[in-house]
């Protein structure tokens, strides 16, 4: 069935000024992002550097937003950009939804680049230290520990941490970052792993779709929750949904988790993570393990606007595990919801069996027990941005 958006649906967020993290995020970060990209790749053609600067500019001017240039007989991805543009047409950086003003810019950003020519990377080179980062490493040892440590019920608590917590990491985000790795479970605002673990272990065995985030640390302790799944028999078949092209700056692509399954089966992370390396390549060969990159997630496009095709395979699973901040965004249409919103509410018809996996980076959040948000602004105004808190929160509306 077409998901449907929820009842009394929330303006989203725009860049107007109305919402101080997303004024932040076109006046400061996004320039920021493009500063960054140029200087992690000195060796761009002078007219992709060149393209890439002024769109740097127009984001920091706060200029009317120009369309994909012109390309006949283009693919649908392209024209679904077109179209998504024409209904702002005339907008601004500075006058528009928060949501397609930033996936656009990675969008416009993977033109000025020639990426779709190149499959060159512009953020290969800043994955890249994640992973050979000291906290890559420890990330995925304590991860890869803990997935083999103790009965299924412990491992799936542990494995459900560590992807929540994961997603920390992001490339893009340095305050969510420095954060780090200790927590504490007053940092978890919404803990639904009992339930979720009561479904994976008590209903029949089928496919779960995970709807991956970032690269680097995130990926790794997400695929040590896949390779758990698979290794114990509670997915018939693991759904890997990954971007179609680089976005957000650490956001996995199929070359991402590809050239980590092979890096670990060729040894680099250890001989865990060899084995687990191995056992998750023989997934893909045998098709248990299956990688998808439908343009949707890339698009400015709500959950309940996903194809027909794309809604379907995903109501038809066991379980949905949907991943970090720009996920969440996208499935509770990236509107400032009075917090104690349940859950159910927002997302009910979308019809699935859905896990939010995400640490907080925006404002959009819903499903908190009366009182909470209040208590977190006294003690910390940013308490909704700044990637220390996190939910873990499920919904089972496959047959709602």
């Amino acid at each position: 069935m077409q998901p449907t958006p929820p009842p009394s649906l929330v303006e989203p967020i725009r860049t107007d000024g109305s919402n101080l993290f997303a004024d932040h995020t076109v006046k400061v970060r996004l320039p920021a992002i493009l500063d960054e990209t140029l200087s992690v790749n000195p060796g761009l053609f002078p007219r992709a550097r060149e393209a890439v600067q002024a769109l740097r500019d127009e984001i920091a001017r706060g200029d009317a937003i120009i369309p994909l240039a012109d390309r006949p007989a283009a693919s649908a991805e392209y024209q679904n950009w077109q179209a998504a543009h024409r209904v702002r047409a005339g907008a601004t950086w500075r006058s528009v939804d928060w949501f397609f003003c930033e996936t656009f810019m990675y969008r416009r950003l993977m033109q000025a680049v020639a990426y779709f020519e190149t499959e060159d990377d512009p953020f290969r080179p800043i994955k890249r230290v994640e992973y050979d980062s000291a906290v890559h490493r420890t990330v995925f040892d304590h991860a890869l520990f803990d997935s083999q440590m103790g009965g299924t019920v412990q491992r799936l608590n542990a494995m459900l941490s560590a992807a929540v917590f994961g997603n920390r990491v992001d490339l893009s985000y340095a305050e969510s970052r420095a954060q780090g790795l200790t927590t504490d479970q007053s940092d978890l605002l919404v803990d639904d792993r009992a339930a979720v673990i009561d479904h994976l272990l008590s209903a029949p065995a089928g496919d779960v779709h995970v709807v991956a985030d970032n690269a680097g640390s995130e990926l790794s302790t997400d695929l040590c929750l896949i390779d758990l799944l698979i290794r114990e028999n509670l997915a018939l078949r693991v759904v890997l949904h990954v971007k179609y092209h680089p976005t957000f700056v650490s956001d996995a692509t199929r070359a991402d988790v590809l050239t980590f399954i092979l890096a670990c089966e060729a040894g680099k992370y250890g001989l865990s993570a060899r084995r687990m390396g191995g056992r998750l390549h023989d997934a893909v060969r045998v098709g248990r393990l299956v990688l998808t990159d439908d343009p949707f997630w890339n698009s400015p496009h709500f959950a309940w606007h996903m194809p027909l095709a794309l809604a379907e395979s995903l109501q038809s699973a066991a379980l949905v595990v949907v991943k970090g901040d720009a996920n969440y965004r996208r499935f509770i249409g990236d509107a400032y919801w009075p917090h104690h919103t349940p859950f159910s509410t927002v997302v009910s018809g979308l019809g699935m069996n859905l896990l939010m996996l995400r640490t907080l980076k925006s404002d959009p959040l819903v499903g908190l027990k009366p009182g909470v948000a209040e208590s977190l602004e006294t003690q910390d105004a940013r308490w909704r941005w700044s990637g220390k808190r996190a939910v873990i929160q499920a919904h089972f509306g496959k047959n709602a």
